[in-house]
């Protein structure tokens, strides 16, 4: 827009943009200013717009045929209209204003959904993973560990009843107004009480997530991630590089039709072996209780593998590949029991044919 409202904006710089300074200037956007905002739209188009409603438009000095001007639409409601251009309007003041970021933290701003790296550890191949509902993985390439976690935003000043980490960090530092919480007892978070306190910001372009906690020694830490996507993980099931299976003279794909499908165990987890020489495995989600009972902490987990795999001599070669390119071998001896598939002593239950 180039008009009055537009040089009345103050200027922004939205990587210096605290919460605070961006609710203040919210606060200036009335709906007096967003009216004013779409009558100078609407006085604008109307001023300049062809209506086509006679033979000549006075507006772009051009005739029209009767057929060309019985082909013209009918315009819009002048009801619909101011709306449609208000909603417009209060759109493009918010971004000159805010430079996208007012929206941003309105709607995505206490998000942790994505893909996640730890800082200092960008070589790592290690990725953390929220899905937005409530699921978070560990990720590695082909293995990968999984868990469950819950946030929420507490007003320090407002709320009654506020997370031990709250009270624990207001000791340590200054802690006003809101503040997001990161709630999980998967292994990676609950070893220090399963409670962060998280902020999100931008650093040269690349979203960060900052996770402060109290340790074992009542000091205030922090875990600092930057946003990432998950490489590409290759697995090509018919290059045979199990180390056992080459000793065992295996140097093609071998597969046994007969352990094809799903197979499950209550306490074990699920295998599902498919025909192109790849398979998964998934345990479920389960307390650590030897941390529970020795430590006091609750830590669970889950575990999911990708992995390849060939068979010879009653014995399944798998591997595992991992993003930063190394792999891991590992052998299982198999055999059929009547229905029942048995891996290394543990029975398996036939759940579904292969697919």
């Amino acid at each position: 827009m180039n008009n009055d409202m537009e040089k009345d904006l103050p200027e922004v710089n939205p990587e210096e943009l605290t919460e605070a300074e961006a609710q203040e200037i919210a606060s200036e956007i009335t709906e007096e200013t967003i009216e004013e905002a779409a009558n100078e739209v609407i006085e604008e188009t109307e001023n300049t717009a062809c209506c086509h409603d006679c033979s000549c438009c006075a507006g772009c000095a051009t005739e029209f045929s009767e057929e060309e001007i019985a082909e013209v639409p009918k315009k819009k409601s002048k009801i619909v209209t101011p709306i449609i251009i208000a909603a417009v309007a209060f759109a493009l003041v918010a971004a000159v204003v805010f430079g996208g970021i007012w929206i941003y933290n309105a709607f995505f701003g206490t998000s942790l959904k994505g893909v996640w790296m730890e800082k200092g550890y960008e070589d790592s191949g290690i990725y953390f993973e929220f899905d937005g509902e409530g699921n978070i993985y560990l990720r590695g390439g082909g293995i990968s560990y999984y868990g469950n976690y819950e946030t929420a935003t507490y007003d320090v000043e407002k709320d009654a009843e506020l997370p031990e980490i709250v009270t624990k960090l207001a000791e340590a530092e200054a802690v006003s107004g809101k503040v997001n919480v990161l709630k999980s007892d998967f292994y990676m978070f609950g070893m220090y009480g399963g409670e962060y306190v998280y902020t999100l910001g931008n650093v040269d372009g690349v979203k960060t997530a900052t996770l402060k906690f109290v340790d074992t020694t009542g000091a205030v830490a922090e875990w600092t991630f930057s946003k990432t996507k998950l490489p590409e993980l290759k697995m090509d099931p018919t290059v045979i590089t199990n180390a056992s299976a080459d000793e065992a003279g295996i140097t093609t794909l071998e597969i046994d039709k007969n352990i094809l499908g799903t197979w499950s165990e209550a306490d074990y987890g699920t295998y599902t072996f498919y025909e192109d020489g790849t398979a998964k495995y998934k345990t479920k989600y389960q307390i650590d209780q030897t941390y529970q009972m020795f430590y006091g902490i609750t830590m669970g987990y889950g575990v999911d593998l990708d992995f390849k795999y060939t068979v010879g001599d009653g014995k399944i070669y798998m591997g595992v590949d991992y993003y930063t390119g190394e792999s891991n071998d590992g052998i299982m001896s198999y055999y059929l029991d009547g229905k029942n598939l048995v891996i290394d002593g543990v029975g398996y239950a036939k759940v579904e044919d292969a697919k």
